[in-house]
């Protein structure tokens, strides 16, 4: 395959544009991804209409775990389509710029995929349908080398459709189609090509979902989207849009030798700001892939610095940020120094908070039995992943039971590029005791047996996690940790106050972090009550920075009128924006799904 140069500099823009711009989506596609040699993974791709695409698409996503090196496999399989289009269309010269029109939509495809992910049931997503383009073309080149000016050249078409349908689902369809658009235009074999299209393309799909046995794992109501990822989109009509543009420049590109020589520059530059037009730029998206990434690594100092870089973060990047301070000590200290808030998922789909880092967080709080449970339902329900199965692993280990946690390496192992990941656990599996001086189990042992009875009822994350610990009897240091920082996120007022007069009685000693000090000042000093001013302000008398700043801050705070003047927020943030006091007056609405 030999490449033009606008091929050429496609390919580079596309590496750059995937490694550089959305390389943490590609790693996050791996991670949310799975492949396994074994014949049972590999049968069940047989089993519905288009399974090849998928299973080609799972094998190749691996490549993702590096970035650069799965932007470079996705520009690889761009440029292939453009290369296929510019022979099966017969684009030459200035009108081969045109080949790579399609190849700019799908990898709109990609590049705008947004928390949709999170509930993603289509193997392969990355690759699927730039395969199943590019099987649509070489088929399309076929009929027009060897079929279209046969008398029987329509017959093309059912056996295209009852050969292809298996293999590419509804992509033969898809051929069918451009058939038909290619026989209207050479006025050869029109009615019956069209004739044998609508027939077979309505009553092959209809009967592989409805014969009894053939396809035990097809979805009947999406029969005619076989091949397509119907499960991610459906009742969101954005994310098919690029794949309606590719087909559409498709079938405009069958009568592209009546183009005038003018045409592809414009056109393609079109397309071009199309792209770049509808890509999901979203920063907050970006950071919550970027800090899911940083957790994956237990890199704490990068999520905190992607943390502090969003004056408006969704709930999701807030409980990242709060798993990082926690595994550097820092949880209640530095907390409120942070930019807060509850900025709203941007997307079509109904996606709950939830879903979207559920596990994690679960994890790293010490709800192991939750995230157990939570890595189980999403298996179940969306598609399996390593992703998954690396949580399952870690939460057998700290259960102790090593049998199971060795099934999940094993499976996590089936993968490739999972060998340092791998080493690192089975190092435990093999020698548990090395456990105890691990840094990560070491901070979780403390906390993952403390749990309240009501943790079920809650109907949100972070509500799950104010029943986890509204066990006010104070247990240790790491469990008061997070128990003060979610009822001070909640701004359970009571709750905190008993809570911490119980630590404090129990260890008077005991240090007190900046937010725990200005809450405590807070809350004492205006909860009406003078034994609990009193003793709030014995027990922070070690905290006298904290008073001193305090003092100014009510004075400040009894002066104003309006809180929810824009002058009133900046004045004070400008003051005191990394303290509880701001948080607690200015930060609201933080309910999460």
């Amino acid at each position: 395959m030999k490449f033009s140069r606008q091929t050429a500099i496609f390919a580079l823009f596309s590496i750059l544009f995937l490694w550089l711009l959305k390389g943490d989506l590609l790693y996050h596609m791996e991670q949310y991804s799975y492949f396994s040699p074994s014949g049972d993974f590999l049968a069940k791709f047989f089993e519905q209409p288009g399974g090849l695409l998928a299973l080609l698409g799972a094998f190749l996503t691996q490549f993702c775990h590096f970035p650069v090196l799965g932007a470079a496999v996705i520009a690889l399989s761009l440029c292939l389509l453009a290369y296929l289009i510019r022979k099966a269309f017969g684009l030459e010269g200035n009108k081969a710029l045109l080949a790579l029109v399609p190849s700019l939509f799908l990898l709109l495809f990609i590049t705008r995929m947004d928390y949709t992910l999170y509930h993603q049931k289509t193997y392969g997503l990355l690759f699927s349908q730039t395969l199943g383009f590019c099987a649509a073309v070489a088929l399309f080149m076929l009929y027009r080398r060897c079929f279209s000016s046969g008398k029987y050249g329509w017959l093309f078409v059912p056996l295209l459709i009852i050969a292809g349908y298996p293999l590419i689902g509804s992509y033969a369809i898809v051929v069918a189609v451009l058939v038909v658009v290619e026989a209207l235009r050479v006025k050869v074999n029109f009615i019956p090509t069209l004739a044998s299209t609508l027939v077979l393309g309505a009553a092959i799909p209809f009967l592989c979902a409805n014969l009894p046995g053939l396809y035990g794992r097809m979805n009947r109501h999406f029969a005619y989207f076989a091949g397509f990822p119907y499960f991610e989109f459906v009742g969101s009509f954005w994310g098919f849009v690029p794949l309606i543009l590719a087909f559409a420049a498709l079938v405009a590109l069958i009568y592209a030798e009546s183009f005038k020589r003018k045409v592809p520059v414009p056109v393609f530059v079109a397309s071009a700001l199309i792209m770049l037009g509808l890509t999901n730029w979203d920063p907050n998206f970006a950071a919550v892939l970027k800090m899911e990434r940083a957790v994956s690594d237990r890199d704490w100092d990068k999520v905190l610095k992607v943390a502090a870089k969003h004056e408006e973060p969704t709930r999701v990047q807030v409980l990242y940020r709060n798993i990082a301070l926690y595994n550097k000590g820092q949880l209640t200290e530095r907390m409120f120094t942070f930019p807060d808030g509850a900025a709203p998922l941007k997307t079509t789909a109904d996606v709950p908070i939830s879903m979207v880092c559920s596990v994690p967080v679960e994890y790293y709080s010490g709800m192991i039995n939750s995230c157990e449970r939570s890595s189980m339902e999403f298996s179940s329900a969306f598609s399996k992943s390593v992703y998954f199965f690396k949580y399952q692993t870690k939460v057998a280990l700290m259960k102790g039971d090593f049998e199971l946690a060795q099934k999940y390496l094993d499976a996590v192992g089936r993968s490739w590029f999972q060998g340092p990941w791998m080493r690192r656990y089975q190092a435990f599996i093999d020698n548990p005791a090395s456990m105890d001086s691990d840094p990560e189990f070491a901070a979780l042992r403390p906390i993952m047996e403390f749990s309240s009875p009501d943790t079920e009822l809650a109907s949100s994350l972070e509500m799950c996690m104010l029943h986890h610990f509204e066990n006010l009897e104070y247990v240790n240091e790491n469990a008061f940790e997070w128990q003060a920082a979610t009822m001070l996120s909640w701004k359970e007022e009571s709750f905190f106050i008993q809570l911490f007069f119980d630590r404090f009685q129990k260890h008077p000693e005991a240090p007190i972090s900046k937010g725990v000090a200005e809450a405590m000042a807070l809350l004492g000093g205006t909860s009406g009550d003078y034994d609990i001013m009193a003793q709030a302000a014995q027990a922070l008398s070690s905290r006298q920075d904290v008073l001193k700043q305090f003092t100014p801050f009510a004075n400040s705070m009894n002066m104003t009128t309006s809180y929810d003047r824009p002058d009133t927020i900046k004045r004070f943030k400008d003051r005191y924006g990394d303290t509880y006091w701001f948080y607690y007056y200015f930060i609201n609405d933080i309910r999460t799904n």
